[in-house]
């Protein structure tokens, strides 16, 4: 028989609530809440505020009990919120008086409440997360009653250890013997390894990123087009640079040489584009850029990625510093571990490092690349500091025994698990059963390395080790950050104009911020006579004009551009003049139509023909041919070599034409 009810008969009014009874006691987060130390979670997390200003704070259970449960569920920050809001478990576990309709708090306060808490807190609150585990895993002294057990911070160094030979006591009325006990140096076994949060992001190439930064920026000319004035929108090409995309991405096994074109291709088309968006931003009569916080991040991004994949270009190269793989995760870095299976990882790396008791520590978390093995020297020290002891051995991969990490473990009475460095010693009948146990001991020591790659394993799968999506100031190297002051400098506006142009200001930047306005201005006022060489030697001067194929008449180029600013430096001093252009138009304007490579001529002319006149004898009507030879080589070399008029140019492109004739 079937019974049909109507679906519409059900009103939240009739629905049968089970909140007027006992909860379950048995319930998960009932169970976690009284395994957490929430006094001392909240006293770390107080750390943070100001004792006498601001708003009043949230209380601390309800904050860590929201980022515990946005970490154990893997949610966002709005259905954390939510799921708090309908869940009276879950407020419960937060610390909530009773059961309420309404929202704790925003979502948007978990991102400032994870800025203010920052890595020192989250550390302190995973120390004493860590303290309570211990102190309900410690083990019990069998010569004291269990309501006067001692707490015990120690590690076994094997899973057969006695309690009492792991003990450590703190204080006298747990001696039980006259004796002096000795002091423990070294216990337990600490292990170390290295792992990358992987990111979900696309496998980047430069074709890729050439191709997607070239979409952003057609996507930023609409938007700004469709605010500028202007009655004709620039052109883009999106068609065919997505044609010419297309059509070697769907090839299955394109040649370098096509990649190359291809990537040229889209940088030229990417070029053209920036070049757009940045005279439509300039176009606007009102300063402030019209794009979002998310596309104008893009915009930077992009232009990144231009220089990056430009340089590379030029260079034949597919490595740069700092190189973008992701445009919407710009600090993601690519990681090179060298697995077999995966040769480049995508994400944050980090430093783990495991006690004997399953206790794991992230003690390094970056996103550039870094070598574990600089850091082994750090976490034994936090060992020590954390415990009152060094480890009886530090297991690790190879990367970690170094000779220096070596030495240093040695120095310290702690032992490598590790195979050792240089040649196998050779098996002789003294040292055979030696070599044996070596061995032993490190199969045995490679088999204690298993539960750190468990961990990993744990974390990403179960506890969202793979989501580390937040980029903060400890994430990242800090040089990159840089104090400098900014000073901002109205120029003489006319005052009849109504409003202040871009033009109308100067900004200076300066890293040495204890300098004054006044200070700045002196400082960079002084590099104002290399910018006027450069204007006149660009301009006026003939500076890098040389059409020769030599490097050598480049650097007479140079030089001689040099002298001539010199000489007009001269002219100045000497004539007192206010300016070494004005030098140069009087010099310019008094000049007769005999040049200076024509005056200088005259004086070397002078003392060739005094030497050919003393050849005349021998060489009879010869003399004047030679010396009409003369003339018109050294003419054409003054000519090239100083570059003072245009007659230059014509003569190299004749020679050159009469070179292509002959050889043709």
């Amino acid at each position: 028989m079937i019974r049909i009810h109507s679906q519409t008969q059900l009103t939240l009014d009739g629905f049968e609530a089970p909140f007027e009874r006992s909860m379950d006691k048995n319930n998960r987060w009932v169970k976690l809440s009284a395994c957490i130390p929430w006094d001392e979670l909240a006293n770390a997390y107080y750390q943070s505020f100001n004792a006498s200003t601001g708003r009043p704070a949230k209380e601390g259970r309800l904050v860590i009990g929201a980022v515990i449960i946005k970490h154990r569920l893997k949610l966002s920050d709005e259905e954390t919120v939510a799921q708090i809001q309908e869940n009276p478990y879950l407020q419960y576990f937060c610390g909530l008086k009773g059961f309420s309709i309404q929202a704790p708090f925003a979502p948007s306060l978990l991102v400032e409440i994870r800025k203010r808490m920052g890595v020192d807190v989250f550390e302190q609150l995973h120390q004493a997360i860590i303290n309570q585990l211990e102190r309900r895993t410690q083990p019990v002294d069998p010569t004291t009653d269990g309501d006067n057990a001692s707490s015990d911070l120690t590690e076994p160094t094997s899973v057969t250890e006695t309690s009492t030979e792991t003990a450590v006591d703190s204080t006298e009325s747990d001696i039980i013997s006259d004796q002096k006990q000795e002091p423990i140096t070294h216990q337990g076994r600490l292990l170390l390894d290295a792992t990358v949060a992987e990111q979900g992001i696309r496998f980047p190439t430069d074709l890729s990123l050439l191709n997607e930064s070239r979409e952003i920026s057609e996507r930023l000319i609409d938007e700004l087009y469709a605010l500028s004035s202007l009655t004709k929108k620039p052109r883009t090409y999106r068609k065919i640079a997505r044609s010419a995309y297309l059509a070697i991405v769907k090839q299955r096994r394109p040649g370098p040489k096509k990649i190359r074109r291809g990537v040229k291709e889209q940088l030229q088309y990417l070029q053209r584009n920036l070049a757009t968006v940045e005279s439509l931003l300039n176009e606007r009569s009102n300063p402030a850029i019209p794009l979002s916080p998310k596309k104008l991040k893009q915009y930077w991004v992009i232009q990144h990625i231009y220089s990056q994949q430009a340089e590379m270009y030029r260079t034949k190269s597919h490595r740069c510093d700092d190189r973008i793989v992701s445009i919407h995760q710009p600090h993601v870095r690519s990681i090179i571990r060298g697995k077999l299976n995966k040769s480049v990882e995508f994400g944050a790396k980090m430093s783990v490092s495991l006690t004997a008791q399953g206790l794991a520590r992230v003690d390094h978390i970056r996103w550039d690349a870094f070598n574990e093995g600089g850091d082994l020297e750090t976490q034994v020290e936090a060992y020590l500091r954390r415990y009152g002891f060094y480890p009886e051995a530090v297991v690790a991969d190879p990367v970690y025994g170094t000779q220096k990490n070596r030495a240093y473990l040695k120095d310290k009475g702690i032992r490598y698990a590790g195979k050792a460095l240089g040649r196998p010693k050779k098996v002789t009948e003294q040292n055979r059963e030696q070599l044996k146990r070596d061995k032993q001991q490190r199969q045995a020591d490679y088999r204690q390395r298993i539960p750190i790659e468990g961990k990993f394993g744990q974390g990403k799968r179960a506890y969202g080790l793979n989501q580390i999506q937040a980029k903060t100031a400890e994430t990242k190297e800090p040089e990159q950050w840089i104090k400098v002051r900014l000073l901002f400098v109205r120029g003489n506006v006319d005052d009849t104009q109504q409003t202040t142009g871009k033009h109308d200001w100067a900004v200076f930047l300066t890293t040495a911020t204890a300098l004054s306005g006044t200070e700045i201005l002196e400082l960079y006022s002084m590099r104002w006579a290399i910018e006027v060489y450069f204007k006149e030697a660009k301009q006026h001067l003939g500076f890098l004009k040389e059409q020769s194929n030599h490097y050598a008449a480049y650097i007479a180029s140079i030089h001689l551009t040099a002298i001539r600013f010199c000489l007009l430096v001269i002219a100045k001093q000497t004539q007192g003049a206010e300016s070494i252009a004005g030098v140069r138009q009087a010099l310019c304007s008094n000049s007769t139509d005999i040049s200076y490579a024509s005056k200088l001529w005259q004086v070397f002319r002078a003392v060739i023909s005094g030497a050919l006149d003393s050849l005349k004898s021998v060489m009879g009507d010869a003399v004047a041919i030679a010396m009409d030879v003369i003339d018109a080589h050294i003419e054409c070399w003054f000519l090239q070599v100083l570059q003072l008029d245009t007659r230059t140019l014509r003569l190299e492109a004749l020679e050159t034409k009469n070179e292509r004739l002959l050889c043709g």
